[in-house]
């Protein structure tokens, strides 16, 4: 295998924390600000991950014997379920959640390593290009819908039955803020070799 790239954080530490914190400030963020929020986590793991070849995306060289690879695919499995969230909100109904939730308790920690694992074992085998492509496609997918949910039912804390204690914008924060821990593991693990 050839030696792993030096990678140059896109997005510092400190200007992660700076948004992160920013996110917390009065008044609240807004629709258009957490729109460009993941549209420049996008772009910095798009960055991160063109350069990368297939022996380098799959190697299975992270915590607990994740690839690259496979952080792409559980990030994209898990922005499944944002995409569900938004388009039913757009309906006004409840999400039609992806067939690998089946059975699981995808709403708190109660069933995460389980879904984790559900994920890992669905797309382990999968080749990178077809996870990478899936992933890219699936967060265009959540900006487009994204954009087109009005900020009103994006604000409304308890506006769903099926998000009773949080506005709908949680989700987008949510989807923000797990790609960024995974984004630090992996350019940590690509810099210095060891997550």
């Amino acid at each position: 295998m050839g030696a792993k790239p030096v990678v140059s954080t896109f997005l510092s530490e400190a200007w992660i924390e700076k948004e992160l914190n920013t996110m917390d400030q009065k008044p609240p963020l807004r629709k258009q600000d957490y729109l460009k929020l993941l549209h420049e986590q996008k772009i910095a793991w798009e960055t991160l991950l063109e350069g990368l070849s297939e022996e380098q995306a799959v190697a299975p060289d992270l915590q607990d014997g994740w690839s690259i690879k496979d952080v792409v695919a559980h990030l994209m499995a898990w922005q499944q379920l944002t995409n569900a969230r938004l388009r039913a909100a757009l309906r006004d109904e409840a999400p039609e959640l992806p067939g690998w939730t089946e059975g699981l308790q995808v709403d708190g920690d109660e069933d995460l390593e389980a879904i984790n694992a559900r994920i890992y074992a669905a797309h382990h085998d999968r080749n990178w290009s077809s996870v990478y492509q899936d992933w890219r496609s699936g967060f265009q997918r959540l900006l487009d819908t994204a954009r087109s949910v009005p900020e009103s039912l994006l604000m409304e804390v308890g506006r769903f039955a099926w998000l009773p204690d949080d506005p709908l914008v949680a989700v987008l924060r949510g989807t923000y803020e797990h790609h960024v821990e995974h984004y630090e593991w992996v350019t940590e693990w690509l810099n210095e070799g060891s997550v």
